[in-house]
């Protein structure tokens, strides 16, 4: 026993000598190749950067580090859309810009909330519902002490218990659900009431049912959360409302007290491109105020031929979320 220990012995020793010597072998060759690569891509990146260097106003280098800062393949073609006009993007364009993630942008991005979903066929399953939030310092919401305002919840509550559990205040709204006010939880109250553009006291035949404007929803909330609140995290799922919606929050100056925003996006597949590209221009118009995008995805479940744009496959649907470089913490 001890003789064919000693010989199992020698020959695991030996084996593990070959694997050494091989991998030493291998390791300067792969090591010579990650250099090289390592140095194409800096050079690219170097090249872009001392682009856009020369072209750019010189006040604008926050924003400029942000776009500099993404993936090597982006170089190679990259649209800047800070300086492209949304009414003259191709229909692809439009896609590629919804799908823009600029996830460099923020180091710490964390998806709260979701369930797994099926397709209708039954083949295909993700998870649904959840809402990326940017915890880097400078705009994380600080838990304990932090204001959500949530709207559209359809009785997916996912988000709204895990904002809770965050240690955040959640102000749910949702004018569909045909449930009367009331406090879920002790840190979740829910309202029967519609985000729109204009004040209405009715929404979508209900007359019973109010549409109130951000900034009056705000006003109504002061007694609550205090009148000089941030909304750490305002959540936007409103079935196309949110084109109306957005020019007025900018425009009423309400997103000076919006410090992450998520809206998911709907697209009407049959509508043309001029269309389309407005609904671009609303997104830019964000991003022109200065709202930093961090996340977008597509519903993987919405995936249609927009028939008026050659019949290009892309999804109808696209959860993207931006920060507020106005309100950056020091």
């Amino acid at each position: 026993m001890t003789l064919r220990r000693r010989k199992t012995g020698l020959i695991v020793t030996v084996g593990l000598i070959i694997i050494c010597l091989t991998l030493n072998m291998f390791i300067p060759i792969y090591k010579e190749n990650g250099i090289h690569l390592g140095e194409s891509s800096r050079s690219l990146a170097i090249n872009r950067l001392e682009l856009i260097n020369s072209t750019s106003p010189s006040n604008n280098n926050q924003t400029r580090q942000i776009i500099t800062s993404g993936p090597v393949y982006s170089i190679i073609k990259v649209i800047d859309y800070e300086k492209t006009a949304m009414d003259t993007l191709e229909p692809s364009q439009i896609i590629d810009y919804l799908l823009w993630t600029n996830q460099p942008s923020c180091q710490m991005a964390q998806y709260f909330g979701g369930r797994m979903v099926t397709s209708a066929d039954g083949l295909s399953v993700a998870l649904d519902g959840q809402k990326a939030i940017c915890l880097d310092s400078a705009v994380a919401p600080i838990p304990d002490n932090c204001l959500v305002y949530s709207f559209g919840i359809n009785h997916e509550w996912s988000f709204d218990q895990a904002m809770e559990l965050y240690g955040c205040q959640v102000y749910a709204f949702d004018p569909s659900m045909n449930v009367s006010d009331h406090n879920r939880t002790e840190a979740i109250h829910f309202y029967q009431m519609a985000l729109g553009d204009l004040d209405r006291d009715g929404w979508n035949e209900e007359a019973n049912v109010p549409s109130r404007t951000l900034s009056s929803i705000y006003n109504m909330l002061k007694p609550l959360h205090g009148g000089d609140s941030i909304i750490d995290y305002l959540k936007m799922d409103i079935e196309a409302t949110e084109w109306r919606v957005l020019p007025q929050i900018i425009q009423s100056g309400m997103m000076d007290k919006v410090r992450q925003l998520a809206v998911e996006i709907h697209l009407d597949y049959d509508e043309s491109l001029s269309v389309y590209r407005q609904q671009a221009g609303i997104l830019r118009s964000l991003e022109d105020y200065g709202m930093v995008r961090f996340d977008s995805k597509r519903n993987m479940f919405t995936v249609v031929d927009f028939t008026q744009v050659g019949n290009l496959a892309a999804a109808v649907d696209y959860e993207i979320a931006w920060y507020n470089s106005k309100l950056l913490r020091v």
